[in-house]
């Protein structure tokens, strides 16, 4: 099997550059139909659509949580019969008043419904007025994407002035602060009240500029094959240092500066801590020298009336008498040990989190039930509730960790020590290790959780409160940061979320066959963006759902001995020849296996074309499953039995392919006038031809390589010209006589192998059977010399007693005492099985010992190892030199066994 996703060190362009082109290319529509629902809005005017939905979206948003708070309000005051339907805006008496209120007041035209209409619709109506006056100012973005900037800036500046016009009401909820954006001093209203959303807004703008230059810089790094482990330690650790860098600024003001947090979060973190408040003072004071350790500073009764609540020494929370107040209060009387109380504290936030996450997973899982539905949705809730507890657990730990373990060995025992440690040093460490937690979290939820806590981190930085003649300042930075985001996302509606090399090796020195990876695409993808789908010779429709990953397969053109010539076209015909015969296997048990091609293009590398232009490329359907090469050799006998037969029924069928009607010679397979032909092979040069004719273009092709080899430098001493005798008068004789028939023509995968096959561990199913870059059209047996040797199936078997068994189909003998028992046990159930279920085997096929003869002897004129610049870089001269002459050697000997 190939390597995957590694970039050749032969100038390899940009192919994160060229995948982002690919994806461009295959579409034209800008979103994927649904089947028909309310938010489609059929009856309105195209135009207006977005604007109506963001409205419609923005309402329910802004109205349904505060209803579902009224009702549960309205129910749990029945239950004590005592009526009190108080909401923030308005004292009312009658539950159906309350909720006419609450209806009433998203209609405002001030509040965040209209907002969002005028942000969304404006970005999208005001394109064609701005097209008359904008300037074409030489940009690298186009005048479509330039319009869409222009345009969301100013429905963002706006849209963000609605809100902020928006004059606060003076009727609140007993004991809230009616006064919060006055400045108490003047009277004169102060700014901010939209802070928090200007801060989302520029987050997420910040996440797409350095996203989106760090992807760059990353294509061209793996281009180059430059890309370090440094690198991609950094890639990986980005998003948890985000959280962690976040979740420290956050805990550390909600330690000491609680006002500068969103009201609702700092409540939140307030009920996850689950923590005596008069705690959490007293450190407060500690900081500010309120409360000082040897000094009577009247704050005694802070921390012992805590004591006594918990049964502890009243005398331990006197900073006079007891220095530092021990561990026991931080455990709040669950003991002197720092680790019992974290693990006491990981179990009840564990338990306090699965209250709130278990809910959520099983409503999740009930859009697609299965039966893994409740263990999926128990893992998830688990691991999710074991972030949260950890990240408690963390925090209080370190705070001990300051406080008792470690703080005192590093900064020293003494009054002046304690007070700096208790004041600041001990929640220092705590605010650093609770966001390592984010650890536990699978990757792809690491940005999304680090990008959340990031505005509320960047928000205790700033003030919540400013004069309103900077409030323009907030403005431009809220019109910026959401005509960044929305450019970047429609440019390309199919931006996708994810881009991950397939089986990526870093450190590959060897030009690899295809870039692969897998996208996943922030919408579906349906038969509106794949084009060609349905009308392009082998591309298939998508599902009517649309997908929302795919595989992009990029040729390379600098890989070793491959032949560009029709080799996209190649694949793509083999594959749809494959599916169509994996269609017949058990009533279609398996006719989903070869996976869907949705478009392709062909390679057309000429002399100046741009990489994006040259390029060939396959979008296809991303297959589920585990590679089976990683997961066979740890399986028990009877499955490897039983998958064994399962690859030689899907084999026997394989076999039986049935080729397009003007596939007629050997070689490969092309597309001409819309009609599957035959074309030349992609592991040779050589236009389509007979059998013989077949075997001398593979000659030919090997004998170009070996005139390329700077060791070989085309054979001397007459050894090239005995190949071109033998090739031209003795290669057609040898055939015939050895009775090989000829005229059997099939498809080759010639790479038949687990490493090429998904698997699923739990339904024990072949998933997927992949990679068809090498396949060509000829004699079946071909199929033998570089397939299934993982089953040791094929007939270069080291042992000489094996390769007969092999070619005999006769494994009655038993193998000698020093070979491989494990390699005979599976020749021997890979030979019974293909056999059961109808397939070819070696010993089927007359003069199959000769062909294997020929195909060693064409793999001998430039073998690997002196061909390779980077193998020859690897030994030393003497060592090529002694390679070079015995395989001189060798072909010498097969040349005279032939009587050349």
């Amino acid at each position: 099997m190939e390597l995957r996703g590694a970039a050749s060190s032969k100038g390899s362009p940009d192919t994160r550059s060229i995948l982002t082109s690919t994806m461009a290319k295959i579409s034209t529509g800008t979103s994927s139909p649904r089947k028909s629902s309310f938010l489609q809005l059929q009856s309105i005017p195209p135009p207006l659509r977005p604007l109506v939905r963001a409205y419609l979206l923005g309402y329910a948003s802004a109205v349904l949580p505060r209803l579902l708070t009224l009702v549960l309000q309205h129910l749990s005051n029945r239950e004590r019969k005592t009526p009190n339907y108080a909401l923030p805006e308005r004292d009312e008496n009658t539950f159906l008043e309350s909720a006419k209120h609450v209806l009433k007041t998203g209609l405002d035209p001030c509040r965040f419904p209209t907002f969002c209409a005028a942000l969304v619709g404006g970005a999208t109506l005001l394109q064609a007025p701005l097209n008359k006056i904008i300037t074409r100012a030489a940009t690298n973005l186009g005048s479509v994407a330039k319009l869409r900037f222009l345009a969301t800036f100013v429905s963002a500046w706006f849209s963000l002035k609605l809100l902020q016009s928006k004059k606060p009401t003076l009727r609140r909820r007993a004991g809230s602060s009616t006064t919060r954006y006055v400045d108490p001093a003047t009277g004169k209203k102060l700014a901010g009240r939209t802070v928090d959303l200007t801060l989302f807004a520029a987050t997420q703008a910040i996440d797409v500029i350095v996203g989106e230059l760090w992807a760059r810089h990353k294509g061209r790094r793996l281009a180059g094959q430059k890309w370090t482990k440094v690198e991609a330690f950094i890639s990986q650790m980005t998003d948890p240092v985000s959280f962690v860098a976040s979740c420290a600024l956050i805990m550390w003001a909600w330690f000491y500066a609680p006002d500068n947090l969103p009201r609702a979060y700092n409540k939140w973190i307030t009920s996850a801590a689950h923590v005596d408040i008069r705690l959490i003072e007293a450190l407060r004071r500690c900081r500010t020298r309120e409360l000082s350790y040897e000094k009577e500073t009247g704050q005694a009764h802070l921390l012992g009336t805590m004591c006594t609540d918990h049964s502890l020494p009243y005398e331990w929370g006197d900073p006079c008498k007891t220095i530092p107040f021990p561990c026991d209060i931080v455990h709040m009387g669950r003991g002197p040990s720092c680790e019992y109380h974290a693990w006491r504290r990981f179990w009840l936030s564990w338990k306090w989190s699965m209250y709130t996450y278990l809910p959520l997973a099983l409503a999740l899982q009930l859009r697609k039930p299965n039966r893994d539905s409740l263990r999926t949705a128990l893992l998830s809730a688990a691991r999710s509730s074991a972030f949260l507890g950890t990240y408690i657990t963390l925090f209080y730990y370190g705070v001990c960790l300051g406080r008792t373990r470690i703080g005192p060995h590093l900064l020293g025992k003494d009054v002046a020590c304690r007070q700096k440690i208790d004041g600041g040093y001990c929640v220092g460490v705590g605010c650093f290790l609770c966001g390592w937690s984010v650890l536990i979290e699978t990757a792809n939820r690491r940005k999304d959780m680090a990008l959340f806590v990031a505005p509320r981190a960047m928000a205790t930085l700033l003030p919540r409160q400013y004069k309103m003649e900077v409030q323009w300042r907030e403005t431009l930075a809220f019109a910026l940061s959401t005509a960044v985001v929305f450019t970047c996302a429609r440019e390309n509606p199919r931006r996708s979320e994810s881009v991950t090399p397939v089986e990526y090796v870093g450190y590959n020195p060897f030009p690899v066959n295809n870039f692969i990876y897998k996208v996943a695409l922030s919408s579906p993808a349906t038969k509106e963006h794949f084009t060609r789908a349905g009308h392009q010779t082998c591309a298939v429709l998508p599902p009517l759902t649309g997908e929302s990953t795919v595989i992009v397969r990029l040729s390379n053109p600098t890989s070793m001995g491959m032949n560009n010539t029709n080799r996209v076209e190649n694949e793509v015909c083999a594959m749809a020849v494959a599916r169509e015969a994996m269609a017949s296997v058990e009533g279609g048990r398996y006719d989903s296996i070869v996976p869907r091609v949705y478009a392709w293009k062909s390679t057309r590398m000429m002399a100046g074309d741009a990489p994006e232009q040259g390029f060939g490329w396959i979008v296809m359907e991303y297959m589920e499953g585990e590679v089976l090469d990683m997961l066979f050799g740890d399986m028990k006998w009877d499955e490897k039995k039983r998958v064994i037969g399962e690859i030689a029924c899907i084999f026997a069928a394989f076999q039986k392919a049935k080729l397009p009607q003007r596939v007629e010679l050997h070689g490969g397979m092309t597309v001409r006038d819309g009609d599957i032909v035959s074309g030349q092979a992609t592991m040779h040069k050589g236009e389509p031809s007979g059998y013989v004719g077949l075997w001398k273009a593979r000659i030919d092709h090997a004998l170009e390589q070996a005139d390329e080899s700077t060791l070989i430098n085309g054979w001397k001493g007459g050894v090239r010209e005995r190949i071109e005798k033998f090739k031209n008068y003795k290669l057609g004789v040898l055939i015939h006589n050895g009775e090989v028939d000829s005229t059997l023509l099939g498809l080759v995968h010639n790479d038949f192998t687990i490493n090429n096959m998904l698997y699923n561990p739990h339904t024990k199913r072949i998933t997927a059977l992949l990679d068809f870059d090498w396949s060509s059209v000829t004699h079946p047996a071909h199929e033998f010399f570089t397939s299934f040797h993982d089953v040791h199936g094929r007939v270069d078997e080291a042992s000489e007693k094996l390769r007969k068994a092999i070619f005999s189909g006769d494994f009655g003998n038993h193998p000698d005492e020093g070979e491989d028992q494990e390699a005979w046990k599976l020749a021997k159930t890979w030979d019974d099985a293909l056999k059961q279920h109808g397939g070819k085997r070696p010993c089927d096929f007359k003069g199959i010992e000769l062909l294997q003869g020929l195909w060693n002897f064409v793999y001998s004129i430039c073998p690997f190892e002196l061909g390779s610049k980077v193998m020859l870089f690897r030994r030393s001269k003497k060592e090529s030199e002694a390679a070079k002459e015995r395989v001189e050697g060798q072909i010498s000997k097969m040349l005279s066994g032939w009587g050349v």
